[in-house]
């Protein structure tokens, strides 16, 4: 205590001559007046904890729950944040906003409801600076420029997206307040430093046609702004030839957009060192920067010199951590909500800031309960079943959320908040009542009903894991696969529909064969089927199959459809359809005013029993997958094969689509001898003594000579900043370097390349938060490689870089780091003497796709020794062939072809050339 009486005495000294010290302010919160104590959420995953379907709800009860524990009341969430989850744009009309995005204000209200359960408030952050920032697509930054460039294009955000998520959500008790922007200096011309850049100006006329419009949409409801600093928060500190001022005064928000309503409830102000003391909210009261409203300090690093400083990382210029907190309530402040970000705890944010910051938080509730202690009075939240249908002797799941209340369950007492598991006999209806704990009198009912169903009654298709051959991501929403299996008869899948005859781009989601399409369920289990209902949309199938199979590998067609009519197609098989997996094929569409579109189901839905007889599962455990060998080895190709109702009897190895062994007797092996250089495809076909056959999917292996690809493990390479070295047995080596970032960070590996030419570069990666963007510098030559796909995933990502002949320097250095990477790999191109020299050997030679892994398109070279027919076509993972590239007679020499793989599901495909009776087979990476 001692210390922080030391600490305001310097801090009034520092203030004296500027203004008196303020005296303490709070916001208006859920019927209190609070100081906002707390720290901020950002994300958990960024830019996509709302509208994806993939909300980390554990992680965000986990936060909520920390901050409660010591004593905090507030956090502050990022929402939309870049625009690339959410709000759902327009494809053909760029900027204009259709729409939340689906699942939008389903997750944000579970995000919000356990934020309350916790007694945590949110203030919700709409957009950031990095809706400019490196990293978006060109599609996807000129559609947010549009936005914000545009009062009719915001006015579209403001009526199809913004006021329907307050309407939704405008009574819910944990929302402080609607917060515009993070930081929008940062992508205007006036402060900026984003490559792409709009005026001040643009920044003011949003804020107040947004700020406007909720005030209307949801009377009494605080809206605020988080500026980036006091120089575009106070006229204090206006000098001549600077743009420093308030931007967010009343007049001038109003000035600029015209909208009298649209003026901020208080001020979000950020700091950081870089400022100095000049800016500094520890070294001058609230009042000194002469603004009208409360000041919540929302972003600042508890000690730290994040973008410089004073070099003491447990102090801010002389003020010591545990006191930042105190000093901003002591001298006029409305709040104190530090800097943290929660996809990755384990840097300066998680190591050093969050426990500061729950140290502080417990410091204010320890001083001041009476201005930071929530009384979140008594509420009845939610009380729901899932599933709300099931078999007899399955099980839902009753889960219920209450505050300040007692409560029964069907009469018997239970937790104020909880869970129960529940197997009714048959269908009953659950009754909940809370009671208030002050008031006895007043109470609160709620009702859920668990349907026992017969099973033949129950969808096995409900939720289950679903993929298509493509879907539609061009016409605002994407249309994923999901929309068809959740029970939701509002949300569809779609696939890819245009074939590119009418000019259309990449972003119109050009399919090379829009009328061959499919959608696939995982059952779980093997059913006998008896019936399939397929719910359409306008575009429906005129003709298709339904396809069943036991491992989503072999198929069998069951039904066939070649005059459908639209509607609701409800299947039914005289003879049940044993098997685990169910397709639906589509051959060709129907034509609707004109336009093709592409297949659309509303629900997919599969009825009937579980099968007697179960089949057998079949996999790999030898070679290990992208394992490399050098040509010429003899292997040992091992499968395990298992069978949960009876034996296996066989499992056959099949090597690039010939049988080359069979083996009746665990451990199943066979020997594959003298492996030619190439990229092979492997494949196990186990039969089980019931006669039921399964597949494993196509399994890639390289041979490769020694010289013409080294793996340079990440860990060895030389390291500086913030990476360290983390031992996981998945990875290459048993090791891999993480990219943390907070003190930037560089990787340096030294290769040698026996010539001068191109060279396929490949990255080892993993992404535990979405993707990133990093350098990969080359003797000082630059290139920007962004890395996508699935999060926490072993990925592969390639590009040719041009290299000398003897040693390199190839460095990756952070742009965004947090990344995982585990090793660098280096194959050269084929050594020839003109484009026109064939190969040695005299075969044709299928070279690798560069880039492989890739997002969009990727190039493909092969070189004919003589000339022929010849046929390249891809395939994907269950034999179906997806795109031909060349079908007829070529010359010799070197050809290159450019696959568009638009529409297309991220995975695995297959590249085949056959040219006579030679084929070779490569493997290329689809990701999104």
């Amino acid at each position: 205590m001692f210390r922080r009486i030391l600490a305001s005495f310097f801090l009034t000294l520092l203030a004296a001559g500027a203004a008196p010290a303020a005296a303490q302010s709070t916001i208006a919160f859920n019927d209190q007046d609070f100081w906002l104590s707390g720290g901020n959420v950002a994300w958990v995953d960024f830019s996509r904890d709302i509208g994806p379907g993939n909300t980390d709800l554990a992680q965000f009860e986990t936060i909520f729950q920390e901050l409660h524990a010591s004593g905090g009341n507030a956090m502050r969430l990022w929402l939309h944040t870049t625009g690339d989850a959410s709000p759902a744009y327009s494809a053909t009309e760029t900027g204009v906003i259709t729409g939340p995005g689906e699942g939008t204000i389903e997750d944000l209200q579970a995000i919000l409801d356990l934020a309350w359960e916790n007694e945590i408030g949110l203030k919700l952050c709409l957009w950031s600076f990095d809706m400019l920032q490196s990293g978006r697509s060109a599609t996807k930054l000129a559609q947010n420029r549009a936005l914000l460039e545009s009062a009719a294009l915001t006015q579209t955000y403001i009526d199809n997206a913004l006021v329907p998520m307050v309407d939704a959500l405008e009574d819910h008790p944990a929302i402080i307040a609607w917060e515009i922007f993070n930081e929008p200096e940062g992508m205007t011309r006036e402060f900026g430093w984003t490559p792409e850049r709009v005026g001040m100006a643009d920044v003011q006329r949003f804020v107040n046609q947004t700020v406007g419009a909720i005030h209307r949409a949801a009377p009494g409801v605080l809206v605020t702004n988080g500026s980036w600093s006091f120089r575009a928060s106070s006229d204090r500190l206006s000098q001549e030839g600077q743009p420093d001022m308030n931007y967010y005064a009343d007049a001038r928000l109003v000035a600029a957009g015209g909208d009298p309503d649209g003026t901020l409830d208080f001020y979000s102000v950020h700091y950081y060192e870089w400022g100095g003391t000049a800016l500094s909210p520890f070294h001058h009261p609230a009042n000194y920067w002469g603004l009208d409203k409360p000041i919540v300090m929302a972003e600042f690093y508890l000690g730290g010199s994040n973008g410089g400083g004073d070099g003491n990382n447990d102090a801010v210029y002389g003020v010591p951590y545990g006191d930042l907190y105190t000093t901003l309530y002591d001298t006029g402040y409305a709040g104190a909500l530090g800097w943290q970000w929660f996809n990755y705890p384990v840097s300066a944010e998680g190591v050093v800031n969050w426990p500061r910051i729950l140290e502080s938080t417990q410091t204010m509730f320890d001083l001041h309960p009476e201005d930071v202690d929530i009384d979140p009075g008594f509420r009845l939240l939610s009380f729901t079943a899932s599933p709300e249908g099931i078999e007899a002797r399955q099980t839902s799941t009753l889960e219920w959320s209450t505050s300040n209340a007692t409560v029964t369950l069907d009469g018997s007492p239970v937790d104020a908040s909880g869970v129960l598991a529940v197997s009714p006999e048959a269908t009953t209806t659950y009754t909940l009542v809370a009671t208030d704990v002050d008031d006895a009198t007043n109470t609160e009912t709620a009702s859920v009903t668990v349907s026992v169903l017969e099973p033949s009654e129950v969808n096995r298709a409900l939720n289950g894991p679903v993929t298509a051959s493509t879907y539609e991501t061009c016409c605002g929403v994407d249309r994923v696969p999901e929309g068809a299996v959740d029970g939701d008869p509002t949300t569809r899948w779609a696939s890819a529909w245009n074939d590119g005859a009418s000019g259309g781009t990449a972003d119109e989601q050009l399919d090379d064969d829009p009328n061959d399409e499919w959608i696939a369920v995982d059952l779980g289990q093997a059913y006998d089927i008896a019936r399939v209902v397929l719910s359409w949309e306008a575009a429906y199938g005129a003709s298709y199959d339904i396809e069943v199979s036991y491992d989503g590998h072999l198929w069998r067609s069951v039904y066939e459809e070649r005059s459908g009519d639209g509607g609701t197609d409800e299947i039914t098989f005289a003879t049940p359809a044993s098997g685990r997996f169910v397709r639906m094929h589509g051959l060709d569409r129907v034509t609707i005013s004109g336009q093709r579109y592409g297949f659309s189901l509303f629900e997919m839905e599969v009825y009937g029993l579980e099968s007697a007889l179960q089949p057998p599962e079949v996999a790999f455990a030898n070679p290990g997958l992208q394992a490399i060998y050098v040509p010429g080895v003899n292997l040992t190709l091992t499968a395990e094969a298992t069978d949960s109702d009876g034996t296996v009897a066989s499992v056959q190895f099949v090597l690039d689509g010939e049988p080359l062994a069979t083996d009746a007797a665990a451990p199943f092996t066979a020997a594959w001898s003298g492996a030619e250089a190439g990229e092979h495809v492997l494949t196990a076909i186990a039969t089980d003594s019931d006669g039921l056959v399964v597949s494993t999917g196509d399994y890639p292996v390289l041979i490769a000579p020694a010289a013409s690809f080294q793996r340079y493990e990440a860990e060895a390479a030389q390291a500086s900043g913030d990476i360290a070295t983390v031992s996981e047995s998945s990875a290459s080596g048993g090791s891999y370097a993480e990219m943390n970032g907070e003190n930037g960070g560089t990787l340096v590996w030294t290769v040698d390349a026996v010539r001068a030419g191109p060279a396929t570069v490949t990255v080892g990666y993993r992404l535990p938060f979405g993707e990133k963007t990093q350098y990969l510098v080359v003797d000082g030559d630059s290139t920007s490689v962004r890395f996508t796909g699935p999060d926490n995933q072993w990925l592969q990502r390639r590009v040719t870089l041009d290299l000398e002949a003897g040693a390199n320097t190839i460095r990756m250095e952070r742009f965004w780091g947090y990344m995982h990477v585990d090793y660098l790999g280096v194959e050269l191109a084929a050594v020839v003497g003109t484009d026109d020299a064939p190969e040695a050997s005299g075969a044709p030679r299928l070279g690798p796709a560069a880039p492989n892994p890739f997002s969009d398109a990727t190039t493909l070279t092969y070189r004919l020794a003589t000339p022929g027919a010849v046929r390249l076509d891809v395939l994907d993972v269950t034999g179906r062939r997806v795109a031909t590239l060349a079908d007829g007679p070529q010359d010799a020499g070197a050809h290159t072809v450019r696959f568009d793989a638009s529409g297309l599901s991220s995975g695995v495909y297959l590249v085949r050339l056959q040219a006579g009776d030679a084929v070779q087979v490569r493997r290329v990476l689809l990701t999104r």
